[in-house]
């Protein structure tokens, strides 16, 4: 059995979406789809493309993140990827479990929008076409 490592995604890496092939293409596997722990914020990082940014607060609300299940070797190329100000950190979900996720850096998230009320990338982007 392969040694994997569970990866939280919550915008362009997700199913169908433009990052998504960086994902399978180092050979992670959909597992499913849920949410955060309610103590998380979901900002507007703008650029091209505009992503999502992940923060987390005392007060928030629960995101939708899917996991993906990623071989453990490949862990690293893919956090070589990931251009700052966003990183990889541990996100804690509804149901207690923490897994390894997209986040923002701290401090950084003051400058952006806030989207959280949307609670999710998909409905975000729903709402803005």
């Amino acid at each position: 059995m392969m040694d994997v490592m569970t990866i939280a995604v919550c915008g362009l890496h997700m199913r169908g979406l433009g990052l998504n092939y960086q994902m399978t293409d180092l050979g992670a596997v959909y597992k499913e789809t849920c949410v955060t722990s309610p103590e998380y914020s979901l900002k507007l990082l703008r650029g091209n493309p505009d992503k999502p940014f992940l923060s987390s607060g005392s007060v928030g609300n629960s995101i939708e993140v899917e996991l993906w299940d990623m071989p453990i070797d490949a862990v690293g190329r893919f956090l070589k990827q990931i251009p700052s100000p966003l990183a990889l950190g541990r996100i804690m979900l509804c149901d207690g479990r923490e897994v390894v996720g997209f986040i923002g850096q701290a401090g950084y998230e003051q400058r952006l929008e806030d989207i959280s009320v949307f609670g999710s990338w998909r409905t975000y982007m729903k709402m803005e076409r």
